[in-house]
């Protein structure tokens, strides 16, 4: 292994290391703030409906309910400390990975061997230190805190693995995301203009009526 593979080596296991810290970072803040704002959002929305006595918000209040217990159901497996611990672990991880980094850069080609051994150990610490699930949303925030958030921490890394915005520093997820946007707009024009041509033709009255057509 040459001296800049090494480097480049070292660069891509810390920015899996990074990678993996953030989604714990974001999996416990996720976590343990969103059930803290649904409780007080629950309690001023219940408030707020039970102003009002009539059934619809009665019954806007039970569903209400029911959504924000299956949302804190889903969440409380991810309020765990042991994803704040494994992040912190895999915060010194990646500092011991940059110091490696640029001890390398400035050090000699007979002395990598064991430089190589020691990527090799920091990047075996990392694996044990992964965990396989995270929660929703936690790999968008992850991508916040990389490469917006504390992006000059991180850039000694960016810089070595040349990561392009739009390939690296957005998640696959905002793609399909944008996909969906742009085929519902789509879906929407077309709708729009198959309602004006039934109008247009006397076939109904008005969009509400082609509406209630569709629902029967």
């Amino acid at each position: 292994m040459t001296k800049d593979e090494l480097l480049h080596e070292i660069a891509t296991y810390a920015y899996a290391t990074s990678y993996g810290k953030d989604k714990c970072f974001a999996t416990y803040d996720i976590a343990t703030k969103t059930s803290t704002r649904l409780t007080v959002g629950g309690v001023v929305l219940g408030i707020l409906l039970l102003a009002y006595q009539n059934l619809n918000a009665i019954t806007a209040l039970v569903v209400t309910g029911i959504i924000a217990g299956v949302i804190c159901v889903y969440i409380s497996k991810y309020d765990d400390k042991n994803y704040l611990d494994g992040a912190l672990a895999l915060q010194e991880i990646e500092k011991k990975f940059k110091s490696l980094y640029y001890t390398v850069k400035s050090c000699n080609n007979n002395q990598l061997s064991s430089h190589i051994d020691q990527m090799h150990q920091l990047n075996d610490e990392q694996q044990k230190l992964a965990f396989e699930k995270h929660i929703f949303g936690s790999d968008w925030y992850a991508h916040i805190k990389i490469f917006w958030t504390k992006k000059i921490n991180n850039q000694w890394f960016i810089k070595e693995l040349k990561l392009k915005f739009f390939f690296n520093k957005l998640p696959i997820s905002f793609f399909v995301l944008c996909l969906a946007i742009c085929i519902l707009i789509l879906l929407l024009i077309i709708g729009f203009y198959i309602a004006n041509h039934l109008i247009a033709n006397g076939h109904a009255q008005t969009y509400l009526e082609i509406f209630k057509g569709i629902c029967k």
